[in-house]
Formats: C-alpha cells, sequence, structure tokens
C-alpha cells in the first residue's frame, strides 16, 4: 500500500498538506475524514491516529500525526526543492520559529473566530454572545499585526525570498475566518501582497481547489442532534474567547461526559486560579471528555485524564514549578493515582509575544 492521506479540506492544517503534496508531485491516496459528521471517532480511524485529528498519515505500516510532522516527513522523504523547508541553519530556523507561534496564537484566533461568526449559528444553531465575538476578534487582530511586524516583516514570504511550509500553514489558518466574512486582508495591504504572492507560488487553481470546502462552509445545512451531540465535547471550547496572554489549561479525558466527576472543571479553575496567583476569571479552564488517546502505548477505555496543555506567562523555571504543583494537585486533591512517575516536557512557545509556554504533561488515572 502506498502513501495514503487522511483528510477534511474543512481543516486548515489538512489544507496546508493538501496543498504541499499536490504541489510537489507526491503520490497519495485520499482518505477523506468528515469531521462534521464524526468519522474522525471511527474505528477504522482510530486505529490509523488514535488522538482523534486530522491530518494523518499511513505509509505502509507506518502512521503518523501532526500537520507539521507529516509535512517534515514529506518534505524529507521525497527531497523536494530546498526552500519548502531551508537546510541553511538560520533559515530553517525561521521556518520553525514561525511553526512554533501559530500553533497557539494565529491558529486559536482563526479556529475561534470562524466558528464564532458562522459554524455555531449557521452549522450547530447556537448564538455566540457579541461581546465574545468582539473579544475573539480583537485577538485575531492582534495576531494578524503580529503575523506582519514580526514574521513577514518587509520579505516576500513569512521565513525570506521563497515560499515554506510557514507561507502555507499561515495561509490555510486565516482562510479560516475569511470564509466566515472576517475583512483579514481589506485593511493589510501587505498581508493582502504576501496571499497573492502565496496564491501564485502554489497556483491559482491549487489554491482554490483546496479551499473550496471551507469557502462553501456557510451553506451547509443545520446539523442534526446526533452530530450536535457528537461535536459538542470539542467544539464547546471554541465557544470561550481569552486573551492571548491568559493562562489556560485543557484537561483531556477518554471518560464519557456522564462519568466525568462532578465539579472538576470548577475545582481544577480554582486551583490553576492559586497555582498561578490569578483571580479565576483570570484563567481559562476547559474539560474535554469523551477523548481517545494512547497512554502508555493504550487505547483501552479505561478512566484516564491528560491535560494536554496548560499555557502560562513566565520563565521556564517558573513553568516547571507550575507542573509540579498541577500534578500535586491532581494527586492530593482530585484523589488520582500515579500510573508512571510524573514528567514533564515544554512544548510550543504559547500567548502572543507574552513569553508564555505550553507545557504538556504525562497521562494520570483516576481512582474511581
Amino acid at each position: 500500500m502506498g502513501l495514503e492521506l487522511y483528510l477534511d479540506l474543512l481543516s486548515q492544517p489538512c489544507r496546508a498538506v493538501y496543498i504541499f503534496a499536490k504541489k510537489n508531485g507526491i503520490p497519495f491516496e485520499l482518505r477523506t475524514v468528515d469531521l462534521l459528521k464524526g468519522q474522525h471517532h471511527s474505528d477504522a480511524f482510530v486505529r490509523v491516529n488514535p488522538l482523534k485529528k486530522v491530518p494523518a498519515l499511513k505509509d505502509g505500516d507506518f502512521t503518523l500525526a501532526e500537520s507539521v510532522a507529516i509535512l517534515l516527513y514529506l518534505s524529507r522523504k521525497y527531497e523536494v526543492p530546498d526552500h519548502w523547508y531551508p537546510q541553511d541553519l538560520q533559515a530553517r530556523a525561521r521556518v520553525d520559529e514561525y511553526l512554533a507561534w501559530q500553533h497557539t496564537a494565529l491558529r486559536s484566533s482563526c479556529t475561534r473566530a470562524m466558528w464564532q461568526k458562522m459554524m455555531f449559528p449557521v452549522f450547530l444553531g447556537e448564538q455566540v454572545p457579541p461581546e465574545t465575538l468582539a473579544s475573539t476578534l480583537t485577538e485575531l487582530d492582534r495576531c494578524l499585526e503580529l503575523l506582519e511586524d514580526k514574521f513577514l516583516k518587509d520579505k516576500d514570504f513569512l521565513a525570506g525570498p521563497h515560499i515554506s511550509v510557514a507561507d502555507l500553514m499561515a495561509i490555510t489558518e486565516l482562510m479560516h475566518p475569511v470564509s466566515a466574512g472576517c475583512q483579514v486582508f481589506n485593511s493589510r495591504p501587505k498581508l493582502a501582497a504576501w496571499r497573492q504572492r502565496v496564491e501564485a507560488a502554489v497556483g491559482k487553481e491549487l489554491f482554490q481547489e483546496a479551499h473550496a470546502v471551507v469557502m462553501k462552509a456557510k451553506d451547509l445545512p443545520p446539523a442534526d442532534s446526533a452530530i450536535k451531540e457528537k461535536l459538542k465535547p470539542s467544539v464547546q471550547v471554541l465557544l470561550h474567547s481569552f486573551p492571548p496572554d491568559m493562562p489556560f489549561v485543557e484537561l483531556d479525558t477518554n471518560l464519557p461526559a456522564g462519568r466525568v466527576p462532578a465539579g472538576l472543571e470548577k475545582r481544577l479553575c480554582a486551583a490553576t486560579a492559586t497555582i498561578l496567583s490569578k483571580p479565576e476569571d483570570r484563567v481559562n479552564v476547559t474539560v474535554r471528555p469523551g477523548l481517545a488517546m494512547a497512554v502508555n502505548g493504550s487505547t483501552d477505555p479505561c478512566a484516564q485524564l491528560i491535560i494536554s496543555s496548560i499555557g502560562v506567562v513566565g520563565t521556564a523555571e517558573e513553568n516547571r514549578g507550575h507542573s509540579a504543583r498541577f500534578f500535586e494537585f491532581l494527586t492530593k486533591e482530585m484523589g488520582l493515582g500515579q500510573d508512571r512517575p510524573p514528567r514533564s516536557q515544554g512544548r510550543l512557545p504559547g500567548g502572543s509575544g507574552s513569553g508564555g509556554k505550553n507545557i504538556g504533561l504525562d497521562a494520570w488515572r483516576p481512582g474511581f
């Protein structure tokens, strides 16, 4: 079996992978995974990616998740032109710098803007409070300023004179709010000119092909009750809006919603506020149930909790201290039992130039 790419072109990183593979003549079999129908929850897809996320890659017996990892795998295996991910140390570092930033900054604001402005009212039939949408659009505007002033500057492309995977990841993110009617480029001539250069570099026909699904999302029929129920745990977090420098915690569990301990989100919010010395209304905490995950190599449906990301503001040393205190809270206050010794690892830079860090915490099995 040759290369298979599991994609839904409604997803911005899927579009980046699709454009990259098509532009570079990489042969692949497209496996469409319809996110809005919940196909990423199917047993067949979970065998490819237990995280239940797209994009995913299958190359023979080898499987791979995460868009950046997939892009770099393809660039190395198929020896694509150097400008996509340059060999030059500093040029490559510029690409890496953008990829590290955008995941928790531009992606977050673009996704929220698209869902709050279009998907919640049109597809899910839920109205978003005007103040929530306004806050999200303000956050998006700050991210666009950083994209221009920090990354693009006066260059033709984000990492230099030639297009790179950084540009693909960025443009596909920005087309999310564009599809919802946000005026991303109208008052930003520098970004608008960059968009034209990116389209020309990949080819207008391919660009339009990749974005056809998302540009028609406004015409989607309303979701039925079964789809709403299936999507709710994973998209409810998108109703929230918070500044890029506001600390946040996302706690994932493979427990169904009915088995999540009562008051867990509230108690975790209080603990987060205490640990970070912040008022409770200045931290954002989300508990997402019903998610598949692999822990210690197993995807068996047992009571597993994992703090998937913590965005805090401070030095690396401070963040290590925060990690230890979260572990202490989960074990002592929530009555969770250790499945293995605690370990934390630094993740991508978070926030919008805030100096924040994302800290990935390992899995725990609750004692209930």
